[in-house]
């Protein structure tokens, strides 16, 4: 008898799962799901600035290109972020705190880029730009450079070649200070090294826009990630393209070939030319 009751109440719990999965399957409505949020966050790798093409099927797609090693690159060693990365555990292998290592290598990287021309990474370019300018799509850049050469790096791109300004939020000048002061400018971020995802979402609060896709372009994964996260926080659907065409010339750094570029340039070793430069160009911040 107690066999029959457990029996009994076996087959009553199938046939009731059974019935619900049914009615669940067939009956009940579900809210559909569409590709966009799906992907809410999606990364890839490439080294194909095109193919940022395949993912414009959005109104309201914000573009956000990074500039070193992403649009454009130093045609020398010195003036890379390679070259920057160096110099800087120079400094702190001298015990220099990073900030204080930063601070004291502004000046520096201010003064060389006055003479180092920029090539682009990509011969497309240009027609990329112009065909989303066509499109009416808006296309900014976050470039880890400080506000300080914002004049500078406008000229450099314009000689290599990139004369159609970043289309984003008209002439609008955006200024804030986070970790240090950042920058929108001709549609330029310049974060310096402030997260660029929080530098990126205060300006479009500034500028009163929220995008309904971000697509963004940059050769570290580090950029790529703060980006990301401040999309979700944000509730913004985000494609991020890790750029890896100049990977190799990054990993192939030649320190010896900068150092004689430097002595070159400025007729100084290294920390002959960082104080130089502090006595010539002075405090950054």
């Amino acid at each position: 008898m107690k066999f029959n009751v457990f029996y009994f109440k076996l087959v009553f719990v199938f046939v009731v799962s059974f019935f619900y999965l049914l009615i669940q399957r067939f009956f009940v409505s579900k809210p559909e799901i569409s590709h966009e949020q799906k992907v809410i966050s999606l990364i890839i790798e490439s080294d194909q600035l095109n193919d940022i093409k395949q993912y414009l099927n959005q109104d309201k797609t914000l573009v956000v290109f990074d500039l070193d090693n992403t649009l454009v690159a130093p045609k020398l060693e010195i003036g890379t972020e390679q070259w920057f990365n160096y110099t800087l555990r120079h400094m702190q292998n001298k015990g220099y705190k990073t900030q204080d290592a930063i601070d004291a290598l502004l000046p520096l990287f201010f003064q060389i880029n006055q003479y180092i021309p920029l090539y682009l990474t990509e011969n497309i370019i240009p027609e990329l730009l112009q065909s989303l300018h066509e499109q009416h799509i808006p296309v900014i850049s976050l470039t880890a450079r400080s506000d300080i050469l914002k004049d500078c790096t406008v000229k450099q791109l314009s000689n290599a070649g990139i004369e159609l300004p970043f289309i984003g939020f008209g002439e609008k000048e955006i200024k804030e200070t986070f970790n240090v002061p950042a920058l929108l400018w001709q549609g330029i971020g310049f974060c310096a090294n402030n997260d660029k995802g929080m530098v990126l979402f205060y300006m479009l609060d500034q500028v009163g826009y929220r995008p309904n896709k971000i697509i963004f372009v940059d050769d570290k994964y580090s950029n790529i990630a703060m980006v990301a996260r401040a999309c979700v926080e944000h509730k913004v659907p985000f494609v991020g393209i890790r750029y890896s065409r100049l990977d190799e010339r990054v990993a192939q750094f030649d320190l010896l070939k900068g150092e004689q570029q430097l002595q070159e340039l400025l007729g100084h070793d290294l920390d002959g030319c960082i104080k130089q430069a502090q006595i010539e160009i002075g405090t950054i911040y």
